[in-house]
């Protein structure tokens, strides 16, 4: 499910949204947050509020690093897609070292833009091809075998 919360016209605060995400947090479904509708701090407020929902950051960009390592540390239910946006040096080594290889997706941003630079990426990251394909499909396969009926 994706959330767009500016081109939609809805809130996020608790009085308008809790009932949509205490049903996303029972199904465990989870939430693409693109950066362009929901800041970083929105994403944390969401994470500490429904703590099992699986919430995924998309649109991040090279200069969001410095943000997006604490986040990921202190809240276990935000997950990074690497795509679109995300070329940052060394920064899927980073977020490895940090949170570990279970909290990255791998994402494109097809069709919109080009993939070869970010299936690069990440064949080239000096992690282990376990991690590599963790990020390339395990973690996605395991969110979605997470969703409850």
């Amino acid at each position: 499910m994706v959330i767009r919360p500016r081109q939609d016209y809805w809130s996020l605060a608790p009085w308008c949204c809790d009932r949509l995400f205490t049903a996303l947090q029972t199904r465990r479904l989870p939430v693409l947050c693109q950066t362009s509708e929901l800041s970083y701090e929105d994403v944390a407020a969401l994470a500490e509020r429904y703590p099992t929902l699986p919430l995924i950051i998309i649109g991040a960009d090279y200069r969001s690093q410095r943000i997006l390592l604490p986040l990921l540390e202190a809240c276990s239910n935000v997950y990074l897609s690497i795509g679109s946006n995300y070329i940052v040096q060394r920064g899927i080594e980073q977020c490895v070292e940090t949170v570990g290889a279970r909290r990255l997706l791998f994402g494109t941003g097809y069709p919109d833009v080009d993939m070869a630079g970010h299936i690069s990426q990440l064949m080239y990251a000096d992690i282990s091809d376990d991690e590599k394909r963790l990020i390339g499909s395990g973690n996605l396969d395991r969110l979605i075998q997470g969703v409850q009926r």
